[in-house]
Parts: structure tokens; C-alpha cells; sequence
């Protein structure tokens, strides 16, 4: 857990994610995970939750 790098949430499940206008990985809740994805913001085989559990 931790806070998001989008929107800023506190004590959130994170995914790491590889966004098109970004040259690096960051991690995400899953609400801006799902936002990204809807408006096609993400890298192809982005979405990886590192081993993480939560």
C-alpha cells in the first residue's frame, strides 16, 4: 500500500503501470488504473502489481 501518483490516495492497492506519456513506470490505484485504460493511456501488458498484494 501506499499513495498514488496520479491523484494522490492514501493507503491505496497500487499497480505499476506504464503510461504513453511517461517514460518510466509509476504506480497507480486501481481507479486511475481503470481511468487510464479507458482513455487509452497505457502501455500495452501495463498493469502489474509487482508480487504485491492488497
Amino acid at each position: 500500500m501506499g499513495k498514488c501518483e496520479i491523484c494522490g490516495k492514501e493507503s491505496a492497492s497500487l499497480i505499476y503501470a506504464n503510461r504513453k506519456d511517461l517514460d518510466y513506470a509509476i504506480k497507480i490505484c486501481r481507479d486511475c488504473w481503470r481511468e487510464a485504460y479507458v482513455e487509452n493511456l497505457l502501455v500495452s501488458g501495463s498493469g502489474s502489481s509487482g508480487g504485491c498484494c492488497g
